[in-house]
């Protein structure tokens, strides 16, 4: 997987991730990375290109993130 430019939000530092397949469509996860806790999701959607794949990785992170400043509770999920 290529690692793309990662954000800093808040506590939170996101790495989207892309991988090329056989086909030439591209994979994408997400780490979501909290002081010694690493969160890697994988998304099941190809794309075209590794642009598209992470932005999508990007957002899926920050709806991630975002869901857990709303319900702090649900951080440890």
């Amino acid at each position: 997987m290529n690692k793309n430019n990662s954000l800093a939000i808040g506590k939170y530092l996101i790495s989207p991730l892309t991988r090329e397949h056989g086909d030439g469509r591209f994979g994408s996860a997400i780490s979501i990375r909290n002081g010694s806790h690493d969160r890697v999701m994988r998304f099941v959607p190809l794309f075209d290109d590794a642009i598209t794949a992470t932005q999508y990785a990007v957002e899926q992170g920050l709806q991630w993130v975002s869901a857990r400043h709303a319900n702090p509770s649900a951080a440890h999920a």
